[in-house]
């Protein structure tokens, strides 16, 4: 033992303190390797051994439909205006409205395809039977719009209201 602390003792000497940093370094990396990376490297092996291939997905593809292109879809043709003028008498009907003073008046735009069919009118009912049938009207018919509404009322509480819904139809 007495020798080797004397060779050790030698070998000190003659490397240095450089030497021995490095032995140490060479002793820390090989502790590193045998401890640290083996059992993860086992690992890793292990998990490749389990691993199961995904299997592939067909893509998703999205039809993207324009709100023009559903309002035009659900747009009636111009030639069955009496059908919609009759859906909202029905619904007039329906709440006991009296519509008086019917004025139409369709209108087309040079290069359109789209016509306006304007319908002026006046009813004398209560305000939550007209309320009721214009939300009725425009909840049932998609392509009519409200376009003007002016209310006068009466000292029995009976309301007049003037209506101008417009009908959007396909020319084809």
């Amino acid at each position: 033992m007495a020798r080797l602390q004397w060779l050790l003792a030698r070998l000190g000497d003659r490397v240095g303190l450089a030497g021995w940093i490095a032995w140490l370094l060479l002793v820390v990396i090989t502790m590193y390797s045998v401890y640290i990376l083996l059992p993860a490297q086992q690992n890793l092996r292990l998990l490749e051994q389990y691993s199961v291939e995904i299997p592939k997905t067909a893509p998703i593809v999205y039809q993207y439909i324009s709100p023009a292109e559903q309002f035009f879809d659900n747009t009636p043709i111009v030639e069955n205006v009496t059908t919609s003028i009759q859906a909202i008498f029905d619904v007039a009907k329906k709440y006991r409205i009296t519509i008086n003073e019917v004025a139409y008046k369709d209108e087309r735009r040079q290069g359109e395809n789209l016509v306006h069919y304007n319908m002026n009118f006046s009813v004398e009912a209560t305000y939550p039977k007209i309320k009721a049938f214009i939300v009725d009207v425009l909840a049932g018919l998609p392509y009519v719009a409200l376009e003007q509404l002016a209310f006068e009322r009466d000292d029995a509480g009976i309301v007049s209201a003037n209506l101008r819904f417009t009908l959007y139809m396909v020319h084809k």
